[in-house]
């Protein structure tokens, strides 16, 4: 038995005694463990845990044909993408952070800060860690910079 075949059948397993104890939990909650004299706060706590297992029935169904899929093709030699982090004003720690895990991609590409900010520092920590560095061209000047999705 292969370990894809293993672990589909744990899945399975765990799947069925979920739905086995959790449809006897709720059964016996509705039927015999409701406090009918504090009604207003029985049943809702009872309808929040008849939901939580038809939210875990559906993630078992989800899962019970759970396939392994293969390892992606190479890319086709001179396809890349470009990776866009669009900034204003937000901590440059934070920001290089999220550009050097960017730039970490394996799939061919640029990466490219860009700051509504315009701020020089953002720019030399891009240069430094060879990361692109774009802010708005020189007739933005004088109007508003804080809006990122305008950026990109």
């Amino acid at each position: 038995m292969s370990s894809v075949s293993r672990r589909l059948l744990l899945i399975r397993v765990v799947v069925l005694l979920t739905s086995l104890l959790g449809l006897n939990y709720v059964a016996w909650r509705w039927l015999f463990s409701v406090n009918w004299d504090a009604w207003w706060i029985a049943v809702p706590l009872v309808l929040a845990e008849t939901y939580s297992l038809i939210d875990s029935l559906l993630f078992g169904l989800g899962m019970w044909r759970l396939k392994e899929r293969d390892t992606p093709a190479p890319p086709e030699p001179g396809l890349t993408v470009d990776v866009f982090i669009a900034t204003y004003n937000e901590p440059i720690d934070l920001v290089m952070t999220t550009a050097r895990a960017a730039k970490a991609i394996s799939y061919p590409h640029e990466t490219w800060i860009l700051d509504d900010g315009n701020r020089p520092e953002m720019r030399a920590a891009a240069e430094a860690e060879g990361i692109g560095w774009i802010t708005r061209s020189a007739e933005w000047a004088g109007m508003p910079r804080h809006a990122k999705a305008g950026n990109l």
